[in-house]
């Protein structure tokens, strides 16, 4: 008997089948231990849920927990009847039952998901045509069972199959970037593509090799000419046909062409975004004009009605002495209606409760020109998010009470020493003192009057999520005291370390920019100290009632690429970036008794960035590139 020559391949085939069996079955046993961290959902450990906090409610968070059901069950049942030889009537009733779970739970859950895919639309749009032809390809095996042609049954099956198993080959080449350190954007753009793609071009070229192979030997065996000659014609018009092979390549030539389109789609509306924050906060610039000309005086950070023996967290016949500055500038950008509201307050507040009141509307509603259109944060626990924020100079002293301060021991409010909040109130803003353009003795146009701030998604950024300290003195005296607790490869996000997950956080619904009614600084408030950008710092407040209302390294900062927009007192926007000279950041800040360069009414120790925040420091700005 003559050897058989296919045997070796035969074995290569079946080592290699195996092979991805096994490395499939452990991608798939990974994927399903990551749902330990689905129920309920931690948004700290899970990889996929990071950064979702907010947006992971209503129709996505349905579509995820169908699809975490029906994928798997997917997967397994396509898996069964692939590889797994069973009755005619089984397999019939198992293969209607994929076709339902596919058709009614794939299909709309990976369509609504694909919404929020990770890397923007290219790879939504992929994840999209991925889901699309994974329904086609279901629908078409259960026409051409029905029809009983199973050899395009068959075919068709595999293609489903391929690309059910897809989402396995997305996590093998996602797990090969990171450990060869190509991870990013784009490289999870390509995989959201390729990991489809390219099984399906694989399989349509060994479907055309075998067509070809089954035509020649048909051409090969002994028929009569006139049969040989339609046979031949046949296979001219089934080589003009259209094959599926050729359609991928159409399908991925448009994908390489989206993909080189939309970069600039973006760069164009990001520069339209861009534009729009600026002009955004020119018009909060013109209303701080309009309202110095009414009441010859800037907008009070942190003011409002108090009770003079009480300060409570459930006191709701008072502001708590907390509003914002936005509060009153309400009339002057075109919320006079808001305005009446806030004036007609409740029953028990004229001027509404504390702006921390969760029943009072006008907290709650979400005002278009205090939000920087980059900013995706929508909903979630704030309130009524803000992005622009007030300047309270390059001092930490007294910033988180200002000129009036609580004393839990005899409940009363004290006013602070003039000396001493003239030492460490630098900024054009001072909490619970109303200043006057005579007062900005830099000049208008070389004080910074406001800047950006990025409002929290819940995605652990630094600067967004303040780090907790007990100790106020520590931020008083190192500036970048928490700058090693950076992931350093990803600057803008805490390091998950052991020291973060024991950390003390504010709660979820006290983060940066959630509240503009709000004059803490962690709300609507910034520092210039550290540039922008940089990582944020809180203290406790000492009171006992506001966690959210200490002293904080509050660096100005926003999802424009470089950079933020900076208010300057006369009313201009200029866009300052993360490499401004801020001067020594080891230096401590200036504080009433101190010395040197610490002594108060000294120039600033952090550069062009420091007197930019100083109303009175006697800097002159003009001839500086910033």
């Amino acid at each position: 008997m003559a050897p058989n020559r296919n045997a070796p391949n035969r074995n290569i085939v079946r080592l290699l089948k195996w092979s991805v069996v096994i490395v499939s079955c452990k991608f798939f046993i990974a994927m399903l231990w990551q749902y330990r961290w689905y129920f309920p959902p931690d948004f700290d450990l899970s990889p996929f849920l990071a950064g979702r906090r907010y947006s992971f409610e209503g129709w996505y968070r349905a579509a995820f927990y169908l699809h975490l059901a029906v994928g798997p069950t997917s997967l397994i049942l396509g898996t069964y009847l692939m590889f797994h030889p069973t009755r005619r009537s089984l397999h019939r009733r198992m293969g209607k039952l994929l076709t339902w779970v596919v058709l009614l739970g794939v299909v709309p859950s990976g369509l609504m998901m694909s919404q929020q895919a990770y890397g923007g639309r290219l790879a939504e749009f992929g994840f999209i045509v991925q889901t699309v032809l994974t329904g086609i390809t279901v629908a078409m095996a259960a026409f051409h069972a029905k029809q009983k042609r199973m050899r395009l049954h068959r075919q068709w099956a595999v293609r489903c199959y391929l690309l059910l198993w897809s989402p396995l080959l997305l996590r093998m080449i996602a797990g090969v970037a990171i450990v060869t350190d190509f991870e990013s954007e784009l490289t999870y753009q390509a995989n959201a593509w390729l990991s489809w793609l390219v099984p399906l071009f694989v399989y349509e070229l060994v479907l055309r090799r075998r067509s070809v192979r089954s035509r020649i030997d048909q051409a090969n065996t002994q028929v009569e000419p006139a049969q040989n000659a339609s046979l031949i014609g046949a296979n001219r018009r089934l080589a003009k046909a259209i094959t599926l092979i050729e359609l991928l390549v159409v399908i991925l030539v448009i994908g390489v062409l989206v993909g080189l389109l939309l970069p600039n789609v973006r760069t164009a509306r990001e520069a339209a975004r861009r534009m729009s924050c600026s002009n955004n906060f020119k018009q909060l610039g013109l209303a701080i004009h309009n309202y110095h000309s009414a009441y010859k005086q800037l907008p009070m950070q942190m003011g409002g009605t108090h009770a003079f023996d009480r300060q409570s967290m459930s006191d709701r016949d008072h502001n708590g002495f907390r509003l914002s500055y936005v509060v009153g500038l309400l009339p002057f950008f075109e919320q006079q209606d808001l305005w009446n509201e806030v004036v007609e307050g409740d029953d028990l507040a004229p001027m509404g409760p504390p702006p921390w009141a969760d029943d009072f509307d006008p907290w709650k509603t979400e005002i278009s020109s205090l939000r920087c259109p980059s900013d995706p944060g929508n909903g979630g626990l704030a309130f009524a998010r803000c992005n622009y924020a007030v300047c309270l100079g390059d001092a930490l002293e007294h910033m988180d009470h200002g000129a009036f301060r609580w004393d839990p021991e005899d409940s009363r409010w004290h006013a602070v020493d003039e000396d001493r909040l003239a030492a460490t109130g630098r900024g054009a803003f001072v909490p619970r003192q109303s200043l006057r353009f005579r007062e900005i003795l830099d000049g208008l146009s070389n004080t910074a009057f406001g800047a950006e701030i990025i409002s929290d998604l819940g995605d652990d950024d630094a600067r967004s999520s303040p780090w907790r300290s007990g100790d106020s003195s520590v931020l008083i005296e190192q500036p970048t005291w928490c700058e090693d607790r950076v992931d350093r490869e990803r600057p803008n996000q805490w390091a998950k370390t052991k020291e973060r997950s024991s950390a003390v956080t504010l709660p979820a619904d006290k983060r940066r920019g959630f509240r503009w009614a709000d004059g803490a600084a962690l709300y609507t408030g910034f520092n210039t100290i550290l540039p922008p950008n940089r990582e944020t710092s809180l203290a406790s407040s000492g009171i006992g009632i506001d966690e959210d209302g200490g002293i904080g390294l509050l660096p100005p900062s926003s999802f424009h690429h470089g950079g933020t927009h900076v208010l300057l007192g006369d009313g201009a926007v200029c866009f300052i970036t993360d490499t401004i000279d801020c001067g020594n950041l080891t230096q401590g800040t200036v504080i009433y008794g101190g010395e040197g360069d610490r002594e108060p009414g000294s120039k600033s120790s952090y550069g062009v960035w420091g007197a930019l925040g100083t109303r009175q420091g006697a800097e002159s700005l003009e001839a500086w590139d910033y």
